[in-house]
């Protein structure tokens, strides 16, 4: 039987506050008897990626850590394992937390199933003043993101397309409440087979600073 794992990346803000840190949820299905080994594998792949694409992440970003989950464990769960990786993102200028860039995941249709039960999205960021292109009527996404984020993430489907680890699309609507059961994660959980990412900008509004200042005036 297959298991559903879930891998939560959280970016480390440097105002040191757990309400500002950035987090980012994968789900992995593991087909190993035991699913330590795709962990390692699922692992160094997260870490190549987010590395591969440091350059343009928000110099206000600290330390990054991935925690492992195995999702038919009964909630609270304990984590499987924490990791934590180095990267450099002390470079340019950070654009606000909120500003985020979407990565659209896509499992493959099936009939009697709605398609929105098969699709995710990771709003990826904070990122740098780098990221943005001038467009029309718009800042843009600048080109070169793009074709950098598809790279990285072909070499992160490569890694792990090539053992019993499958990055996937999880749906809580098809697996009903919770707990789960080992059968309700595999009829819930969708290899991805397609993937896209656009030139425009999102933004998450959890992610954004409380106000430090406020200019009141009387209008009369």
């Amino acid at each position: 039987m297959a298991t559903t794992l879930r891998a939560q990346v959280r970016l480390a803000n440097e105002s040191g506050l757990p309400i500002d840190v950035a987090m980012n949820t994968w789900h992995f299905r593991s087909t190993s008897f035991l699913p330590a080994p795709d962990i390692v594998t699922g692992n160094a792949a997260l870490v190549a990626f987010y590395q591969g694409m440091q350059e343009y992440y928000s110099p206000v970003l600290g330390g990054p850590s991935i925690t492992w989950y195995d999702l038919s464990d009964p909630e609270p769960r304990t984590p499987l394992i924490v990791n934590t990786f180095t990267w450099d993102t002390t470079g340019g200028t950070p654009l606000p937390n909120e500003v985020a860039i979407t990565l659209s995941l896509t499992a493959a249709p099936t009939s009697g199933v709605p398609i929105g039960r098969r699709r995710g999205r990771i709003y990826m960021g904070p990122f740098n003043l780098g990221v943005i292109s001038a467009g029309d009527f718009d800042a843009r996404v600048i080109g070169d993101f793009l074709e950098d984020w598809q790279n990285v993430f072909d070499a992160m489907m490569d890694e792990v397309g090539s053992g019993d680890c499958r990055l996937s699309v999880f749906s809580p609507t098809t697996a009903g409440a919770p707990p789960w059961s080992s059968g309700e994660l595999d009829a819930a959980t969708f290899p991805v087979v397609a993937a896209h990412v656009d030139n425009a900008f999102d933004t998450v509004r959890s992610r954004g600073v409380v106000a430090s200042t406020r200019t009141s005036w009387p209008v009369v």
